[in-house]
């Protein structure tokens, strides 16, 4: 895209995304995850792809200013035009530089057309043209070779990231990793590739833009049927009427699998099986999933992923529910949650990251009605 190429543009494209799936799957020790860099060039592709195929009209727009569309190229088209103005007396002139600007296309396609013409290399410059069998081209094929062929044989070794090896040749040397670095280098990208498209397939039914429905209003989450409305208006109708000691004011929270409030960047406070026995989980919701069939269960179910909070309270007695709920680099990882896990949706935390009143009071009621908090020593009773 650089380069104004619409031709090479998805295999140079593929290519940055077999690299980028290869560094996103190495581990290192005490780093975290690389950003999903490889689904958001995928997504790319399939976008690019998709225009050259329905013949989009946004293709030609974009093949014909591509400036607009890639970063690097619009720099590149500034200092075109600056060097196209050097003795012109109309740079205050907006209007002139406008029309200037609009003609740098133009100029583009005239200089491909005058070097298709007259030479057989297409650089402006034949000084930068560099030959297949040049020395250079056969010093960095060895040496890519014997990298890859290092990393496939798993002896391929990095610097430590060591201030000490940049003071030379021989202390840079010494400042090689002790083990060998994960296995890198895949010679079968294409199965990662059905995995990315799922993911990309669950982002975009996620209604990712829901907080700016005002904009965007394809972006709202689909209504209920006039059925189901009727049947949660009665089942509100029935909680007033016969409301649990405390819970009155709970008109507005959500309870189960009503997914209403299951909005990304609400929270789910939901039942959790931890190693020492039965509680609760915060979860920061993220992404709302496709509905799918969970492990012990034969019907689909709407799912959410999102963040898990650790409390400062063990979290399988009810005083978590007065604890801190925090967001920690390692142990918040992603969880996906089925609606029916969830007892309560709520729209944000109180300051010091404290449950809010209303929300400890809904899952102590709702305690009266199920067992949440558990633990080993509590069996059998």
């Amino acid at each position: 895209m650089r380069w104004n190429d619409a031709v090479t543009c998805i295999p140079h494209l593929y290519r940055l995304f077999c690299a980028s799936v290869m560094l996103r799957d190495s581990r290192v020790a005490g780093k975290h995850i690389a950003h999903n860099y490889p689904k958001m060039i995928l997504a790319n592709i399939l976008i690019l792809e998709h225009w050259r195929v329905s013949g989009y009209v946004g293709r030609k727009v974009m093949n014909n200013n591509m400036h607009m569309f890639n970063e690097e190229l619009g720099e590149i088209s500034f200092s075109v035009l600056s060097r196209c103005v050097l003795g012109d007396n109309n740079k205050s002139d907006f209007g002139h530089m406008q029309k200037m600007y609009k003609l740098l296309p133009v100029y583009r396609e005239l200089r491909d057309d005058m070097l298709r013409d007259t030479t057989s290399s297409e650089s402006i410059n034949s000084r930068h043209y560099i030959k297949e069998d040049d020395a250079n081209v056969r010093v960095a094929t060895l040496f890519f070779q014997r990298t890859i062929r290092q990393i496939v044989n798993g002896e391929y070794r990095s610097y430590n990231g060591s201030v000490e090896s940049y003071k030379s040749s021989a202390m840079a040397s010494q400042c090689y990793t002790v083990t060998y670095q994960p296995l890198v280098y895949k010679s079968n990208i294409s199965s990662n590739v059905l995995a990315y498209l799922d993911q990309i397939k669950t982002s975009v039914t996620t209604h990712f833009l829901y907080n700016d429905r005002d904009i965007w209003p394809e972006a709202d989450m689909p209504d209920d049927n006039s059925s189901e409305q009727e049947s949660s208006e009665a089942d509100e109708q029935q909680q007033s009427d016969n409301p649990i000691d405390g819970q009155e004011d709970f008109d507005e929270l959500q309870w189960g699998a009503d997914a209403r409030m299951c909005i990304v960047g609400n929270f789910a406070l939901c039942r959790a099986i931890w190693n020492d026995g039965r509680g609760v989980k915060i979860v920061k919701i993220k992404a709302i999933n496709v509905p799918r069939i969970f492990p012990g269960s034969d019907e689909i179910w709407p799912n959410f992923t999102g963040k898990v909070r650790i409390c400062t309270v063990v979290q399988t007695t009810p005083q978590c529910l007065a604890g801190t709920w925090n967001h920690h680099p390692q142990l918040s990882i992603d969880n996906t949650v089925a609606s029916y896990e969830v007892i309560v949706y709520f729209s944000h935390l109180h300051p010091q990251n404290k449950l809010p009143p209303d929300v400890v009071s809904a899952v102590r009621a709702h305690a009266e009605r199920e067992r949440i908090f558990e633990q080993p020593g509590d069996y059998g009773q």
